[in-house]
């Protein structure tokens, strides 16, 4: 630390900006801030810097740097002082905000949507109960119980919407507590609320006769969407994200990235002649291997599409052929190709490896789901 570096925050504290150390067996932010009980400057040491690449990391080292820069500029310390604690406690707003700020530095797009809109309403419930001012560190468990009850009460939200936006409280006041801003995360051991759990709605096999000749004759884009999540199994997103690169035609496979999936795991999805088929009628070779497959406009393009887009058109176009029902969605096409493939005698091993479940019982609850697996035994016989 040179001495020419050290900065004072907006209420007094010395501390000395975040700086990238790019170490040879990791990467971490150094910075310096001030210890109430010590007296005197302290070096902290931040090494969760997520990226595959060097320009990844590095990006995202900036836009750490540039949170942590304002938090101590803004007055941020560690340690304890009965005559300076006043100092360096933030409101429960501002303290949420920040925590907001620094989840969603650590997570997607889709968690980033969820911690806006959880901030919006939290927002909204400490206004409305004049909680605003309270320090943070006077947030208690009875808080968390009068905003979760606020949100069933009065914002007459759904069981499974309370439970998304105790997850994100619960996740903010963890960080609170990484950082030292608070001691105890009063959400912890708060129970969710039980839920009913979400029906899997394929098409009918007239529905989808039906769906699939609307779809190539007045969305032919849409169309050719739908068949790697009806014959690959894919998830949405999974789709959305895919690289022309990433298809192998030549190996009958279609590598799903780590970073691209659920479960956080590189597999391959198996291509059947049929989307071998489609594939192949794309000319995806004409294009730079680097393109998303469905980028801009549902065509191959250097940029991915926003994700909310894809669902849009189409329940729009479900909308447009006459069957929007509010049930079937982008997943009915998954739910679909899996019936399809079972009524086709495909074996539960292999659904399970198109699927890329974790085990066999995983891949036999969700054919269950599906009303599949059912004993012919009761189908077939009297009582």
């Amino acid at each position: 630390m040179r001495e020419k570096d050290v900065r004072l925050s907006k209420i007094g504290f010395k501390y000395v900006p975040a700086r990238l150390v790019e170490s040879k067996n990791k990467w971490y932010l150094s910075y310096w801030v001030w210890d109430l009980t010590k007296g005197k400057l302290i070096e902290k040491k931040f090494y969760k810097i997520p990226g595959k690449t060097l320009r990844e990391k590095r990006q995202a080292a900036r836009q750490l740097k540039r949170q942590l820069d304002t938090l101590l500029e803004d007055g941020y310390t560690i340690g304890e002082t009965s005559q300076n604690v006043s100092k360096r406690v933030s409101s429960l707003i501002e303290a949420i905000e920040q925590a907001v700020m620094i989840k969603s530095q650590e997570t997607g797009d889709r968690s980033k949507q969820a911690y806006r809109s959880f901030l919006n309403i939290f927002n909204t419930w400490a206004f409305a109960k004049n909680r605003q001012n309270l320090p943070i560190t006077s947030f208690s468990r009875s808080h968390v119980l009068e905003f979760l009850d606020w949100l069933l009460r009065e914002r007459q939200v759904k069981p499974k919407t309370r439970n998304n936006y105790k997850i994100c409280l619960n996740a903010c006041l963890n960080a609170l507590v990484n950082r030292e801003i608070i001691e105890k995360n009063p959400c912890a051991r708060i129970k969710d609320l039980k839920v009913v759990g979400t029906r899997h709605i394929p098409f009918s096999r007239e529905e989808q006769k039906e769906f699939e000749t609307f779809l190539q004759r007045q969305e032919p884009e849409l169309y050719l969407y739908t068949r790697f999540i009806y014959f690959g199994f894919m998830r949405p997103v999974e789709v959305c994200r895919m690289q022309i690169g990433h298809i192998d035609l030549q190996s009958k496979v279609i590598l799903i990235r780590a970073e691209n999936s659920k479960n956080k795991r590189q597999m391959p999805v198996v291509i059947n002649p049929q989307l071998a088929k489609i594939i192949e009628g794309m000319n995806l070779n004409r294009f730079p291997t680097n393109y998303h497959v469905f980028g801009k406009k549902f065509l191959p393009s250097p940029g991915e599409e926003h994700r909310n887009r894809y669902s849009e058109r189409h329940a729009q176009a479900l909308k447009d052929c006459g069957l929007y029902n509010g049930e079937l969605t982008l997943y009915s096409w998954k739910h679909t190709g899996n019936i399809r493939a079972y009524d086709a005698g495909v074996d539960i091993y292999s659904l399970m490896s198109q699927n890329r479940h974790s085990n066999l019982q995983e891949t036999e609850n969700y054919l269950r789901g599906l009303g599949l697996r059912i004993s012919k035994e009761l189908k077939e016989k009297e009582w």
